[in-house]
C-alpha cells in the first residue's frame, strides 16, 4: 500500500502514480493519494491510476477505514492471481 502526498516538490502524485501504473513487471500495489488541495479533482487522482482519495486534514479513523478497505483488495488480487 502506498500513501503518496499529491504535493511533493519536483513531480506531484498524480505523475508519481501514473509512473508507477506503466511498470507492468509491478505487482498490483494499492495507491492512496493524499492531499491539502482543496482543487485537486478526485476524478483525475483516480483516473490517473490511484485506488482511493482523501483530503486533509483527515480524520484517522476514516484514514485507517481506507486502509484497510485498500489491504482487502490487495489481498483478494493477489488471491485471484494466485489461481
Amino acid at each position: 500500500l502506498i500513501l503518496l502526498d499529491v504535493m511533493m516538490p519536483g513531480i506531484d502524485g498524480f505523475e508519481v502514480t501514473e509512473r508507477i501504473r506503466q511498470k507492468e513487471d509491478l505487482p498490483f500495489i494499492p495507491i492512496l493519494l493524499i492531499t491539502a488541495y482543496d482543487q485537486p479533482s478526485v476524478a483525475k487522482g483516480l483516473d490517473s491510476g490511484a485506488d482511493d482519495f482523501i483530503r486533509k486534514p483527515f480524520e484517522l479513523e476514516e484514514l485507517l477505514a481506507r486502509v484497510r478497505s485498500l489491504l482487502r483488495l490487495k489481498h483478494s488480487v493477489d488471491e485471484r492471481d494466485e489461481i
